[in-house]
């Protein structure tokens, strides 16, 4: 078997099927691993995960993009589900830019999206483990002067288990400071502000929020003691070599490679949930794989991993960190722009006049001997558009000689042409 260690490298692309970056069509991997076995249905659950992996790799690869260096973490299932109340609550041709962008269309009946959403929600909401702790919440704020619609706030109700609240946005520290302890008490204090005072000033009218928390105990830990400083091979432009606690062990786990790259699998407790470790080869780069992972790919080396098993032998840097980005300009690349404009329908949601003015996500990963611990929270906030200048009315007066035609628009002949200088 290839050795597996989890080399020094620049970055390395990491994935948590806790938070539904869930892996796989890549290179034929030289693995301790059986083929993979024809896949029954997806469940609604699972057909709702799909989506929202599909949509996560999009979004993923357009913030790596956005954010060349440093660290990016980010949760495609809170994105995912934050999203997809705002899409509730849009009309024509809004909703159809964001079904798209949201992957909502590669279900096998899209308009049943609210309903495999709310499958997926309660499936994460039950792991089913005593050592992983997964929990997912949602919620609706809007100002006490707006209203939101009544079949959205049922669809939220129902669908995403998310309870409206009227706050007054005018007083915007006030309102900033719910909202904030809402997510900080469903992140377990992990991420304790999402938004600022000014975010509701200058229109906001609602903020449509997520927050996923994830605790995971290691199926095998690592010990404390195996623990050394070693270096962490950075590119030069970003100050080379860094000396890091590397932990190291022989673990139970799944283990494959190809050409370009070597992957790991590490479970936590009962094996539901695990760790995907994605070595890029030394000949390529984290910036540079990242686009090739989509989510059938992902799905394809989660299936292949899932089904193996050995020892493998480990060695991952003990780390923490945090990303937080507001995601229009990524999100706009994925083709829901008009959301962002004045030409925005947010009529079914109740708020005709608004538009989406920020996406803001935050999230924060800590993996260390004894296990992982992550969070993430994202705030969709929607505001009321400017008023449009009404564009100038066209005038024109025949009050001196003029020309005139009949054409026949079908073929562009002209049937008849003349010039008026005198009308009678």
């Amino acid at each position: 078997m290839p050795k597996a260690v989890l080399r020094n490298h620049p970055l390395f692309v990491c994935a948590l099927a806790a938070l539904g970056i869930v892996v796989t069509h890549l290179p034929v991997a030289k693995a301790n691993s059986a083929p993979p076995e024809t896949p029954a249905a997806p469940s609604p659950g699972a057909a709702a995960a799909n989506a929202a992996n599909h949509f996560g790799q999009g979004i993923f690869t357009a913030v790596a993009a956005a954010h060349p260096t440093g660290n990016v973490i980010l949760s495609p299932t809170s994105l995912y589900l934050a999203l997809s109340m705002a899409d509730a609550g849009a009309g024509g041709a809004t909703r159809a830019a964001m079904d798209r962008a949201l992957a909502l269309t590669s279900l096998p009946d899209p308009s049943a999206a609210n309903t495999v959403n709310a499958a997926m929600l309660q499936d994460l909401n039950n792991p089913g483990d005593d050592k992983v702790t997964l929990s997912i919440a949602n919620a609706l704020w809007i100002d006490h002067r707006a209203k939101f619609s009544e079949p959205f706030t049922s669809i939220c109700r129902n669908s995403y288990k998310a309870e409206a609240t009227s706050l007054d946005f005018a007083n915007a520290p006030a309102a900033a400071r719910t909202i904030n302890g809402w997510v900080s008490q469903h992140t377990q204090g992990k991420i304790p502000t999402i938004i600022g005072p000014s975010d509701l000033k200058g229109g906001g009218d609602a903020v449509l929020t997520n927050a996923v928390y994830f605790h995971g105990a290691w199926t095998t830990h690592f010990l404390a003691s195996a623990t050394r400083d070693l270096p962490f091979h950075r590119p030069a432009e970003a100050g080379g070599d860094k000396t890091v606690p590397m932990m190291h062990a022989v673990l139970p786990a799944s283990y494959s490679h190809t050409e370009a790259f070597d992957a790991v699998r590490l479970p936590y407790g009962n094996g539901r949930f695990a760790f995907y470790g994605i070595l890029p080869a030394e000949t390529s780069s984290a910036t540079a794989l990242a686009p090739t992972l989509t989510a059938d790919n992902w799905r394809d080396l989660q299936t292949r991993l899932k089904s193996g098993s050995g020892r493998v032998d480990v060695q991952l840097p003990r780390f923490k960190m945090d990303f937080s980005a507001d995601m229009k300009n990524s999100l706009s690349a994925l083709g829901m722009g008009v959301a962002f404009t004045n030409h925005a329908d947010f009529q079914p949601m109740g708020l005709p006049h608004n538009h989406i003015s920020a996406v803001l996500h935050k999230a924060v990963l800590d993996v260390n001997e004894s296990g992982t611990e992550a969070a993430a929270a994202t705030a969709v906030i929607i505001s009321r558009s400017a008023a449009m200048r009404p564009r100038p009315v066209p005038r024109i007066v025949f009050d001196r000689p003029f020309l005139c035609a009949i054409i026949d628009d079908q073929t562009g002949a002209i049937l008849f042409e003349g010039i008026v200088r005198d009308p009678k």
